[in-house]
């Protein structure tokens, strides 16, 4: 069976390759916030804002990009409350 002339084993294959890989890059980026959240604790000695960094990477992982911009947002970008 095909649509659009593609086969059904082959858009199987396409769609196993798009979860793969938001799986991948979903763990790489929760990870990496997970990582710069505890950074970010010991060189302030303060918590990261709102939660600490295991819920940070948890947001991450679940959420993806989006969790990431939050984070980026909320502790590196010019929109932040505190500009040290």
């Amino acid at each position: 069976m095909s649509i659009s002339g593609i086969s059904l084993p082959g858009m199987q294959l396409a769609a196993l390759v798009i979860m793969v890989s938001s799986v991948v890059v979903h763990v790489a980026l929760a990870l990496a916030i997970f990582r710069d959240s505890e950074k970010l604790h010991s060189e302030t000695a303060e918590m990261p804002q709102f939660v600490g960094p295991v819920v940070w990477g948890l947001a991450v992982l679940i959420s993806g990009v989006v969790g990431a911009t939050a984070y980026w947002v909320i502790h590196y970008s010019n929109l932040r409350a505190d500009k040290n």
